[in-house]
């Protein structure tokens, strides 16, 4: 199954999900975030995600580009997330067998 980068327009989230086309994939997270602008969304292709679980180290070495958008502990932004802070809102069979 293809994976997508699902984000609004503005870029101020993203999630990352398996569907079989961009209008699937911006379908799931309208559904995983109680959304209800559809056009305001856009489906981005990770062609290295497809038909792997997502997880932070299959994304990661998919190119994937980690933000939590917060702050080190000195004040300047560093941008990254930590690996514990990330999760996987996609609810597909491939993601969801390798929660189990």
């Amino acid at each position: 199954m293809k994976a997508w980068i699902v984000s609004d327009f503005g870029d101020e989230w993203c999630s990352l999900f398996h569907a079989d086309t961009a209008g699937k994939a911006k379908l799931r997270g309208l559904e995983e975030y109680n959304l209800d602008d559809f056009t305001a969304m856009r489906a981005k292709r990770l062609p290295g995600l497809d038909n792997k679980p997502i997880t932070y180290q299959n994304a990661k070495n998919a190119g994937f580009q980690f933000s939590d958008g917060g702050y080190s502990e000195d004040g300047n932004s560093d941008g990254n997330l930590l690996p514990e802070l990330f999760s996987n809102d996609c609810r597909c069979d491939i993601c969801m067998e390798a929660k189990e």
